[in-house]
């Protein structure tokens, strides 16, 4: 089973996440990967539909029909933790774009990445001076 990353458990798959266990969550993603769903009434009359119970079944299958009614919801396909290093150890500071072509993401989703680690990695030690500290 591939590793699930929490990052990655943004809309929609987060939503799911009180209706799915995880390794549902990852059928689901493989099935819908990369697809648009439009979730209204005659939803249930797909093949749509009868793709996600034959995944999960009848009762989950009616959750996330209720989660996700009446919106038009796209499932974009999960990144997995060994592509985000990939990503983080190939970027130099100004390829987005190179890194974007390079994995298949958008460039947008690139930035994103970094911007995460340079969050994480940008914590003040107990007893350092931040920059950002306001002196009274």
């Amino acid at each position: 089973m591939e590793f699930i990353d929490k990052e990655d458990l943004r809309e929609p798959y987060s939503s799911l996440i009180d209706v799915l266990e995880p390794e549902e969550v990852l059928k689901l993603e493989e099935l819908w990967r990369g697809r648009q769903i439009l979730f209204s009434s005659g939803i249930k009359n797909s093949d749509t539909y009868a793709e996600l119970v034959r995944i999960i079944g009848d009762d989950k299958a009616e959750k996330v029909i209720h989660t996700f009614m009446g919106e038009l919801i796209y499932f974009p396909k999960l990144k997995s933790l060994s592509v985000r290093e990939k990503i983080l150890q190939d970027f130099t500071g100004y390829n987005y774009t190179e890194l974007s072509r390079k994995y298949g993401y958008s460039e947008r989703y690139i930035r994103e990445i970094v911007k995460y680690r340079a969050k994480s990695i940008k914590t003040v030690s107990e007893g350092q001076i931040s920059l950002f500290d306001k002196n009274n």
